[in-house]
């Protein structure tokens, strides 16, 4: 985990090497908010919560800087300074790391807090080669915990793009592409399934182990506009 200061003033002046990056964002554009529903299956037991992803006008090791907060229930956004019942967060922290955006590939570092980590850091982050092609077939490593010996076990997704499909999104269908892999291990089969469109970016993911649903996330909106001030921001990047 790294710290660095993020000021908007001193962004101002930022370097050509930074613009450039920020510039060539295609899908997940610098002062963009998107947010997210979560379900979280543990052992049967389900939890809903609301994840607002914030993308900054800052970058961090040549990738942009992105921010997480976590709410119980779901934000009710009311312009680009505040969340109404903001007491429903869950937390005063605010979790912080990077994606590659670019007109070549998109990488998303998935929400990684508390119970999500284990889940979300044993299977590959949400990725897409650009532009999209149906068939592409690709290999992604992963790495997960064994519950009960504790041991590190690497796993390899065989991963490959889907045609075309319909997909609901608010009150219309939209075009997604699938991207899905499986891997299979000593202690069972785990499933990534990516939904991505070509103008909102990942728009749901699910990751299930051994048939059941452990974590998933969908999209549920997007604002062109962040939700806070973040003049000044102490940036920690996991």
């Amino acid at each position: 985990m790294f710290l660095f200061l993020f000021n908007q003033n001193v962004f101002a002046q930022s370097s050509k090497k930074t613009s450039k990056i920020l510039d060539a964002a295609c899908l997940y554009r610098p002062n963009t908010t998107f947010l997210f529903e979560a379900v979280y299956d543990s052992s049967g037991t389900i939890q809903t919560e609301y994840i607002v992803m914030s993308i900054l006008p800052a970058v961090y090791a040549g990738e942009i800087v992105i921010l997480y907060d976590y709410y119980k229930d779901i934000p009710k956004i009311i312009n680009g300074d505040s969340i109404v019942n903001v007491e429903d967060k869950i937390g005063k922290w605010v979790e912080e790391t990077i994606l590659i955006d670019n007109k070549k590939y998109i990488q998303l570092h998935p929400p990684r807090s508390g119970k999500y980590y284990d889940v979300s850091e044993s299977y590959p982050f949400p990725n897409m080669k650009l532009p999209v092609k149906a068939g592409r077939k690709s290999m992604r490593g992963s790495v997960m915990r064994d519950q009960t010996t504790h041991k590190s076990i690497w796993r390899m997704y065989k991963m490959q793009n889907s045609s075309a499909i319909q997909y609901q999104y608010k009150d219309s269908l939209i075009e997604v592409y699938e991207k899905k892999g499986t891997a299979t291990s000593r202690i069972g089969e785990n499933t990534a399934t990516y939904l991505f469109n070509e103008k909102l970016g990942f728009v749901k993911w699910t990751l299930v182990e051994n048939n059941n649903v452990s974590l998933e996330f969908t999209l549920i909106d997007t604002y062109p506009f962040l939700l806070r001030n973040y003049k000044q921001h102490s940036i920690r990047i996991k």
